[in-house]
């Protein structure tokens, strides 16, 4: 095929070329063999960016001889080009590229066949360029926006992922047959709550979650700036904060930095309600847990039947959370002389809990107004770890000797 000037310094330049009037991708494969064009999986990706001197309409390939080392190349559409646009128009009515690859001594001719979501981001991509070049004050130069397209883009951003559509054809008949080995009332059971949260989240939140997915790549794009940032200031805080400082001064107005460092200040303090909950003891922490949930579809169930949300229903969904405060730092501290006098009498320490929960209104009340005896085995362990806690405090605090366990048990006094 007789190649132009054009279409070598493009290829030079792109690793591609476009070729209007055979309506072909030439891509550059001299130093590889045919099997290996042959072999070679396809991707294809459109992208529209905004440059500064006008938007850039971008088709990348990514073809792989090896998984490991895949080839890249692009070609930057002229918008005011009507042979390239018309190029663009066919392959979204056919949903078809032509790729003509060039070896040292041969020519393969393969046809990609677009995938639904491969054609709907070209249509998408050219109708946004569009839209841009119209909306463009200053002159159009495809030139100008390629070279800026150039210097800020890397196109295997574009591809990113973690499967492939390839990988993903390989592992549907896997999970197929996979699943045929499950009882069907399960497969069924599975669909039918797979279907329920997406249909109820789809009629409302479609949108939304729409919006949130295109959103993704630019939130992966921040967390790998953080890890450069990582990477290039190492150990050197003071020159990170510094010129993370000075970036943030540039890019954010004063009275959202005012805003802003008022919620800073107070980040200590939720960093430390944090930390409080989260020392909480496993058990007591899987208990609450299992209870909100419970509590939580307890609240759904009035909301189903038509009752309007209120504050007891909000309390219904915090006491769950109660236990996860017991037992923590920080607290005033509370008078366990009571409680001491109890333990000194020669009661157990689950004797002495039980006493302190029929006399102390404020501890009955954190677990729901409930007596000792009707707590589950994890609750009476965090009141009794707490009352021995606060004994024992009471004790140093007080120059008193702390009870000792071997003394003779008796029984509770009366009411």
């Amino acid at each position: 095929m007789p190649i132009t000037e054009e279409s070598q310094r493009s290829l030079q330049r792109f690793g591609c070329a476009l070729q209007t009037s055979e309506r072909l991708i030439l891509v550059n494969w001299t130093d590889l063999t045919r099997e290996q064009a042959l072999a070679a999986s396809v991707l294809v990706r459109t992208s529209h960016r905004p440059c500064p001197s006008g938007p850039a309409l971008c088709l990348a390939l990514e073809i792989s001889p090896t998984r490991i080392l895949p080839r890249y190349s692009f070609f930057s559409f002229d918008l005011l080009n009507p042979s390239q646009m018309d190029y663009l128009a066919s392959v979204s009515a056919t949903n078809r590229i032509s790729i003509n690859f060039l070896g040292r001594d041969f020519e393969l001719l393969r046809n990609h066949e677009l995938i639904r979501s491969e054609s709907d981001e070209l249509r998408k991509s050219c109708e946004r360029a569009k839209e841009a070049l119209g909306a463009l004050k200053a002159a159009y130069s495809v030139v100008k926006v390629t070279d800026e397209l150039e210097s800020n883009l890397r196109i295997p951003q574009l591809f990113e992922r973690a499967l492939s559509e390839s990988d993903f054809a390989k592992a549907l008949p896997l999970v197929a047959k996979e699943s045929e080995k499950i009882p069907p009332e399960k497969r069924a059971s599975a669909r039918k709550l797979v279907r329920d949260f997406a249909d109820a989240l789809r009629s409302r939140y479609e949108e939304q979650i729409r919006k949130g997915l295109a959103d993704i790549p630019q939130t992966r794009l921040g967390l790998a700036l953080l890890l450069d940032l990582q990477r290039i200031f190492g150990s050197d805080y003071e020159r990170f904060v510094d010129f993370f400082g000075d970036a943030v001064a540039f890019n954010t107005e004063q009275e959202l930095l005012d805003t802003l460092n008022k919620w800073a200040a107070n980040l200590e303090s939720i960093f430390k309600l944090i930390e409080l909950a989260s020392s909480a003891p496993q058990a007591t922490k899987g208990k609450a847990l299992r209870d909100l949930g419970q509590a939580f579809l307890a609240v759904l169930k009035l909301v189903k039947r038509g009752r309007e949300l209120s504050l007891s229903m909000l309390h219904t969904l915090l006491r769950p959370l109660k236990p996860l405060l017991l037992s923590q730092p920080g607290r005033p501290p509370k008078d366990y002389s009571r409680e001491y006098e109890l333990k000194q009498s020669g009661l157990s320490w689950s004797q002495v809990a039980r006493q302190s929960l029929i006399e102390n209104d404020d501890i009955r009340e954190e677990f729901g107004g409930r007596t000792y005896d009707v707590l589950n085995f994890e609750q009476r362990e965090v009141v009794t770890k707490r009352i021995r806690e606060g004994v024992k405090s009471y004790a140093e605090r007080a120059g008193k000797t702390f009870p000792i366990e071997s003394t003779p048990k008796k029984n509770p006094p009366e009411n």
